[in-house]
């Protein structure tokens, strides 16, 4: 297996990267009953791909698009003493898992964020999604903060 992992500076891959939300929507309805395991994205990363407070990352296998990571610099408005970014969405491929891509994204992440001057990198993952818990510990993320959520019944 080959790959190559590219910064986004094209429509085209920008739209690929909008096939992968879609894939990573649908794999994460398995650890949230509330998503639309039917719902295609067909526009978003082409909108803001070229903002240099955004990373757009493709893995390609060839010409064939295998993974993504995608993340930005929180704007915090002086809220927040020190800079942070936000790794906002991840995937790979199934078959292309166990194989170091999600690292070595992650790790390219982490390297955009120090030249970025960002203090801290916060990122949002399902507490079920047990393999990407373990991806997140082993690179030395954290549990920092808990998301709740209820459903309302009737």
């Amino acid at each position: 297996m080959t790959y190559e992992i590219v910064k986004v500076t094209t429509k085209e891959d920008a739209l690929e990267c909008n096939k992968l939300l879609t894939e990573l929507i649908h794999y994460e309805k398995r650890f949230d009953n509330n998503l639309n395991g039917e719902f295609v994205m067909k526009s978003y990363y082409e909108n803001f791909y070229l903002d240099e407070d955004r990373l757009l990352l493709l893995v390609k296998d060839n010409n064939k698009s295998v993974g993504y990571l995608y993340g930005f610099i929180e704007k915090t408005e002086g809220i927040c003493l020190e800079k942070a970014s936000l790794l906002d969405a991840l995937f790979i491929e199934e078959e292309y898992r166990h194989k170091g891509i999600g690292k070595e994204l992650i790790n390219k992440f982490i390297n955009w964020s120090k030249d970025k001057d960002c203090k801290y990198i916060d990122l949002k993952v399902m507490n079920e999604n047990k393999e990407a818990m373990n991806l997140y510990h082993s690179l030395g993320f954290n549990d920092f903060k808990t998301v709740m959520s209820q459903e309302i019944k009737e």
